[in-house]
């Protein structure tokens, strides 16, 4: 599956109220959205959200009240994992 457009804030369960990562999953297919994985510079797990539509993550930030930048990108080279 190709994601167009990538949610710059590094999400964790505890921003939405959650336990863990299964359930920030469901939640982000609930919007219409992905997770992916990456390692940030100490190797700790980051997860981002990603989305084959802007209105995904538009809908996802406002129904969330969470800010946040979104990017359309022709690619993601990361050594990323679909969550």
């Amino acid at each position: 599956m190709q994601y167009k457009y990538i949610l710059l804030n590094a999400v964790n369960p505890a921003d939405f109220s959650l336990e863990t990562i299964e359930q920030l999953v469901e939640a982000a297919e609930e919007w219409g959205c992905k997770l992916i994985v990456s390692k940030d510079l100490l190797g700790n797990d980051t997860f981002y959200f990603v989305a084959e539509t802007i209105k995904a993550l538009e809908q996802m930030c406002t129904n969330t009240e969470m800010p946040g930048v979104v990017v359309e990108a022709n690619a993601i080279y990361d050594q990323y994992v679909e969550v």
